[in-house]
């Protein structure tokens, strides 16, 4: 079940974003406002940027963290914003790329703004084949072994690898510990039913 899968990586279109020469090449000198239109990708994340209009309360819906204030902020500033708060729980290294694509009219209060958001989704990192964000409804009965195989298998040389699942609570991020052992004997009650948004890391 939790054995290496055959195959490789599957690569995702370079968008225009990729040009930019690292974080520290960032825009650091406008400051972003609501109604403007940015892009943001995260690399590890190994997907396309997404672009997100800066709300009337001065926010954006962010990439795995959900909103971000974003108003008053540079592109640079924004990204290592974000970075830091990745690092918290997601990512061991984030790299994060913020650009500014449109200066829009800021919306009045109570305006419903048309963003695209992201579907459910559950992420892989770690000693696994395929690190990245899988969509949740494509993971059968949402169980994390599913979610295991989907991701390639577990590549950890160790026989009885580390998993956990950070979970994003009311009461912040929780760290939950799965019993492997009684997960590689296909015990029910380990075998986790995943949620939005969680992140899977296996040591």
């Amino acid at each position: 079940m939790l054995a290496p899968k055959a195959g490789s990586q599957e690569k995702t279109p370079i968008s225009k974003i990729d040009t930019l020469m690292g974080m520290q090449e960032l825009d650091n000198v406008q400051r972003l406002k609501p109604g403007y239109v940015v892009s943001i990708r995260i690399l590890e994340d190994k997907r396309d940027a997404i672009h997100q209009i800066i709300a009337v309360t001065g926010e954006i819906q962010a990439p795995y963290l959900g909103l971000l204030k974003a108003d008053g902020l540079t592109c640079r500033e924004l990204a290592f914003k974000a970075k830091s708060e990745l690092e918290k729980s997601f990512f061991e290294d984030a790299t994060v790329l913020v650009r500014l694509e449109a200066v829009g009219v800021p919306p009045r209060m109570g305006e419903r703004i048309s963003c695209p958001l992201d579907p459910p989704f559950v992420v892989a990192f770690g000693t696994i084949a395929k690190q990245g964000k899988y969509d949740l409804a494509g993971i059968p009965d949402h169980k994390l072994s599913a979610f295991i195989k989907r991701a390639g298998g577990v590549t950890s040389k160790s026989a009885t690898p580390k998993i956990r699942v950070i979970r994003k609570t009311d009461e912040g991020n929780k760290a939950i510990v799965v019993d492997v052992k009684a997960l590689l004997k296909m015990s029910p009650e380990a075998d986790l039913v995943l949620q939005a948004s969680d992140v899977v890391i296996v040591e």
